[in-house]
């Protein structure tokens, strides 16, 4: 992100000097002064670099996973002050990590950049963030969406709020028979004793069924 000048040195008149530099992502203005020294005088350029705003870089919005317990993540690059997030209650944060490295986050899923850094690292440049999240299991057999979103917080000024999608696929179809209710068993063998006329079993499943002989 250094800035650079086509000339850094000469004498008399230059001619046109062109300076140059990566996109500036901070989220405030950034000021660079540069001296130029003669042998008996000097000059100083100013160059203020416009603040990018408040800005969120997702890795992607759209998640998919299997029926299975599944941990995803959820991340990005971001100049945010502080990060949260904001899921279905299904849903579990594992972890959260700012740079690769990982902080304790508070029951909203917060991450306090400053307090946890020392410093305002998003001022004047983006960083990674990211949050391992916990998807549960699937019993049933249609699909599932969940919706989640990350608030990107910078000064006092509403958050940028990026939604995403997680959509889990459906679980397998299950039929289970037992006389001991919740038991997951496929045969379940009964036997009506002589001289009596009744006896019971229950059946477990995630999908319509029906009884018939075969």
């Amino acid at each position: 992100m250094a800035i650079t000048f086509s000339k850094t040195s000469g004498s008399g008149n230059s001619g046109k000097i062109d300076i140059t530099t990566d996109i500036y992502y901070g989220r405030l203005d950034k000021t660079n002064n540069y001296s130029v020294s003669g042998s008996g005088a000097s000059a100083t350029i100013v160059i203020t670099q416009a603040a990018y705003g408040l800005t969120d870089m997702p890795t992607k919005t759209n998640h998919t996973c299997s029926s299975n317990r599944t941990e995803l993540l959820i991340g990005g690059r971001t100049n945010a002050k502080r990060i949260s997030i904001a899921m279905d209650s299904n849903i579990k944060i594992l972890s959260a990590s700012i740079k690769g490295i990982e902080y304790d986050i508070d029951e909203f899923g917060s991450l306090n950049v400053v307090e946890l850094l020392g410093q305002d690292i998003g001022a004047q440049d983006t960083y990674e963030y990211e949050y391992t999240i916990e998807v549960p299991v699937n019993n049933t057999i249609s699909q599932k969406t969940y919706e989640l979103t990350v608030n990107i917080h910078g000064e006092d000024t509403l958050p940028i709020i990026t939604p995403h999608t997680i959509v889990q696929s459906a679980g397998a179809s299950y039929v289970y028979v037992s006389q001991t209710e919740g038991e997951e068993t496929t045969l379940c063998d009964l036997t009506i004793e002589s001289g009596e006329t009744s006896t019971y079993v229950y059946i477990m499943s995630n999908d319509s069924w029906t009884i018939s002989e075969v």
